[in-house]
């Protein structure tokens, strides 16, 4: 008996599962044979036709995921200064970090007062104790009344800087210090005053006032 063209697509389209409403196999359909062609004799099945189902999502690789990147370089652990571990007794000044204090800037970069944090906004007028490294260009200098600390030694200060990655010390009256290598501790009052450079672009915001070496 012959069949027409349009009856042997639907046995092909039998023969492989429903095609159209969910995941399609990815195996192509041969092409019908134009016209008298013979039809195979499918053999019987017990029970009721179910269409043929492939589970493709699991049959998918999943990728597995991708380890975490790698710090900034001025995040890594060699330069990023050694943790403040010192006890406090009720009355001591609140230590910090520069991680409470950054904002989020790039280098370069005009301060505008929207870019202010709630953290960093709640330090403001408060005693603090700042972990961070001298700026460098203050080396071999013996009586210091102000200077710059950064957050770790690979921090700028002034052109190709970040504003929120530095702050400038001023020491408490009729105090000094001299240039000290490696991580210190700085404690005094800190406050908000932006300072920008001759390029018009935000050298530092915070300044540390009435400040001792710690």
């Amino acid at each position: 008996m012959k069949l027409p063209t349009n009856s042997l697509h639907v046995l092909a389209m039998a023969a492989v599962g429903f095609i159209g409403c969910g995941p399609q196999s990815s195996v192509p359909v041969a092409a019908t044979p134009a016209t008298n062609a013979a039809v195979t004799t499918l053999p019987k099945v017990e029970g009721p036709l179910v269409p043929a189902t492939t589970n493709v999502a699991a049959e998918v690789p999943v990728a597995a995921p991708k380890p975490p990147g790698k710090p900034a370089a001025d995040d890594s652990a060699p330069t990023r200064p050694k943790a403040d571990r010192e006890p406090t007794k009720p009355g001591d000044p609140e230590k910090i970090t520069f991680d409470d204090l950054i904002l989020g800037m790039q280098a370069d970069m005009v301060y505008r007062p929207f870019m202010l944090t709630d953290r960093a906004k709640e330090l403001e007028g408060k005693r603090v104790r700042l972990t961070g490294e001298m700026y460098g260009s203050v080396t071999g200098s013996e009586k210091l009344k102000e200077f710059i600390i950064l957050r770790n030694k690979e921090c700028k200060y002034g052109a190709g800087g970040q504003a929120d990655h530095v702050a400038d010390v001023k020491m408490k009256e009729g105090q000094t210090t001299k240039f000290i290598g490696g991580t210190i501790r700085v404690e005094g009052t800190i406050r908000i005053r932006p300072l920008n450079g001759s390029d018009g672009n935000t050298k530092h915001i915070y300044v540390l006032e009435d400040a001792l070496m710690k």
